[in-house]
């Protein structure tokens, strides 16, 4: 009979040896992409944050213009659209810029810096994915901007 779980707070805690050992199939990824995964979360934090910035000075932009929301949200789509045309540009050029220029590499613990070629054009190519993530969705939010200020000014 398997012992019962123990309560740690509200979550049980279950025992590793309840379970099988994990088989390593065509479902392990290589060893470079292992390696890509810290940096990319490192990324994310990093770009998300100043996207959020952006946003947030966005978001002020829009409630200065309350007294129109048609007005209000035209604005917001505009800006947000800027904001997805220079995400896209640094998508473009992350290929160009140097890893040790990026914030990202200043957050990195040593280890996960790229130190050949090969890891740094991996390195750029995750930056511009990230970048580029990230402007497909200021895009989203503009054009969502854009509808409602349509609709807002057909009211």
């Amino acid at each position: 009979m398997a012992p019962e779980p123990r309560l740690s707070g509200t979550f049980p805690v279950v025992r590793s040896e309840t379970f099988p050992p994990a088989r390593r199939s065509s479902f392990h990824r290589p060893q470079m992409e292992d390696a890509v995964e810290p940096v990319r979360q490192v990324a994310l934090v990093c770009i998300g944050r100043a996207v959020s910035f952006g946003a947030l000075a966005i978001v002020l932009l829009m409630l200065s213009f309350a007294f129109d929301a048609a007005l209000a949200f035209r604005c917001g789509a505009i800006c947000t659209l800027l904001m997805a045309g220079i995400l896209t540009r640094k998508a473009i050029t992350a290929h160009r810029q140097p890893p040790r220029r990026t914030e990202v590499w200043l957050y990195l613990d040593e280890r996960w810096r790229p130190a050949d070629d090969r890891a740094n054009r991996h390195f750029a190519t995750m930056l511009s994915q990230v970048y580029a993530q990230f402007a497909r969705h200021a895009l989203n939010v503009a054009c969502g901007f854009f509808a409602a200020s349509v609709a807002l000014s057909l009211v």
